[in-house]
């Protein structure tokens, strides 16, 4: 429904403006293509989130808002914005998930898991509320981690292992109200004694409990 509320408010501006011969609008492919690439994903929620304070030591709960920098490419820094983990997803579900991202991205390759390990998809959700979204909209990326609860290496065969974020989100733009992403990391195998970080590094960043 708002992709096609968009869509009629611009024909209606195209036909106001065809009144004026000088002052012709003519929609571009490019236009045209930005438009019909609203998702209904995208959801209006009022500005009025309640956004909670995070650490290391005191990480937020799933479905909790917290603030996190996001990079804005027009003014070239970091914008705070309300952030949260909604879901996280095991087993088999979340390695298709990461095989149906590698299959489309051929910067990315299968990386085999180690013994003891699984692939891990954590579902997060942006609101734009207060972020300046460009002309051309935004994606779902933002910067994220994993670390254990202490800060401290996980151990796998009794050795320091360390793990990686990948963001696996639909490479889709935005305009406003809430926005949803993905990413998949590999995790040793029912360990839940880890935080999620969400945002940059030497920025604001939010810290979820994994559970």
């Amino acid at each position: 429904m708002k992709q096609r509320s968009v869509i009629l408010a611009f024909l209606l501006l195209v036909s106001l403006s065809g009144c004026s011969e000088k002052n012709e609008t003519v929609l571009s492919e490019t236009e045209v293509s930005e438009i019909s690439h609203i998702e209904s994903t995208v959801s209006k929620e009022s500005s009025s989130l309640t956004v909670n304070v995070s650490s290391q030591a005191m990480p937020l709960e799933k479905d909790t808002w917290g603030t996190a920098a996001k990079y804005d490419p027009v003014s070239d820094t970091y914008i705070n914005v309300p952030v949260k983990i909604t879901n996280i997803i095991h087993g088999t579900e979340a390695e298709q998930l990461v095989r149906h991202f590698t299959a489309q991205n051929s910067a990315y390759t299968d990386t085999e898991l180690p013994k003891g390990c699984e692939w891990t998809v954590a579902e997060y959700e942006i609101s734009l509320d207060n972020y300046p979204v460009p002309e051309g909209g935004v994606t779902p990326y933002i910067s994220s981690s994993v670390m254990s609860s202490d800060g401290e290496s996980f151990l796998l065969d009794g050795k320091n292992w360390h793990t990686f974020t990948v963001n696996i989100s639909e490479e889709e733009y935005f305009f406003e109200g809430t926005i949803k992403g993905e990413i998949a990391y590999m995790m040793l195998q029912d360990n839940l004694e880890y935080i999620i970080v969400l945002g940059e590094n030497d920025e604001q960043q939010a810290f979820f409990k994994a559970v």
